[in-house]
């Protein structure tokens, strides 16, 4: 197994049964699979935060600093 292989398989954090189509990509296939992957996760992050700040938006000014050290923002 390639070390893209097994970084793929961590991204997807799936059971090795579950990925065996990983093994069949050639390199430019799983390079291109991890690119999307990793852009992926960056748009969820982006997300998950924007999410975050607009919810802080509903606290008061106050509390907005303890929130946030709370949810380690």
């Amino acid at each position: 197994m390639s070390q893209s292989g097994d970084s793929l398989r961590q991204m997807l954090r799936g059971k090795d049964g579950e990925l065996g189509f990983l093994d069949k990509l050639d390199a430019s296939a799983a390079a291109k699979l991890q690119e999307h992957l990793q852009e992926a996760n960056r748009a969820h992050h982006r997300h998950i935060e924007d999410s975050m700040q607009e919810a802080l938006s509903h606290f008061p000014r106050l509390l907005r600093g303890p929130i946030r050290k709370l949810f380690g923002m």
